[in-house]
């Protein structure tokens, strides 16, 4: 009987240093999700989201995953849902501390971009266009092996909605 004991305790302690799961769910690439997803893929890969908000033509899941420490309002991934139709328009992924994308950003095809915001104001960002109707936006950086805070992969058609000084850069 103390043996069973023993072992319940054991087992509870365990389930309790688990948590809702997030820090023990491996984190994937960014260019492991092809936006033909749907809802449901994303939670069979990755279990439920910590976060969700749905408004007029859209639905977001909001994952923690990995070892990184954040506060309670900001996630590691965000994946955006079109409504009505369900469509994955983009995946993006939040850094706690700028990490380096420059193994994501190869070829020739990578391009720089600047969002003027005023005199003293502006947003640099590399994009790649991806096979698939895809475009990987690193946003922040002006150069490959600058550090990166936000990766953002996009359906390239709602590019000229979310990111128009990007699309219009684009060939």
């Amino acid at each position: 009987m103390q043996r069973h004991l023993s072992l319940l305790i054991i087992l509870a302690a365990l389930e309790a240093g688990t948590g809702n799961g997030a820090d023990h769910r491996p984190a994937p690439s960014i260019l492991d999700f092809s936006l033909g997803e749907r809802e449901g893929d994303i939670v069979k890969k990755l279990g439920p989201s910590e976060h969700l908000s749905a408004g007029t033509g859209y639905r977001t899941l909001d994952y923690l995953l990995g070892p990184e420490e954040r506060s309670d309002e900001d996630y590691d991934w965000t994946f955006y849902f079109e409504r009505p139709s369900g469509a994955l328009v983009s995946v993006t992924r939040n850094f706690a501390k700028p990490a380096s994308v420059a193994a994501l950003l190869k070829g020739d095809g990578v391009r720089s971009h600047t969002y003027d915001a005023g005199p003293h104001a502006s947003l640099e960002a590399l994009s790649l266009t991806l096979p698939g109707d895809r475009v990987l936006v690193a946003v922040g950086l002006s150069k490959t092996n600058d550090a990166c805070s936000q990766l953002v992969l996009m359906r390239r058609a709602a590019l000229p909605r979310f990111y128009p000084w990007i699309a219009k850069d684009l060939p």
